[in-house]
């Protein structure tokens, strides 16, 4: 058993890919308030105190493909594909 819910790996992979709740929300349809609360409840379940913390614990518990995630940064920086919330 996991120690997150499957949405909330999907909420933890775009914030190690350095997305904002709001980026979040559009991209999994649903609304800002919702992706903030899903980083909180992670960081709760996880007993972290912030977003970052919560993608390298998360990382080294397994619970996503870190290293997918370290190759899109690497593919966004280059292309200067980061957008400000």
């Amino acid at each position: 058993m996991s120690i997150l819910t499957e949405r909330q790996v999907q909420v933890l992979e775009l914030v190690a890919l350095g997305y904002c709740d709001k980026d979040i929300a559009t991209k999994l349809n649903m609304r800002p308030y919702t992706a903030k609360n899903h980083v909180h409840h992670i960081n709760t379940r996880l007993n972290t105190n912030g977003r970052v913390e919560s993608v390298f614990y998360a990382a080294a518990l397994g619970l996503f493909d870190y290293k997918k995630s370290q190759r899109i940064i690497k593919e966004r920086v280059e292309g200067r594909l980061f957008t400000r919330c």
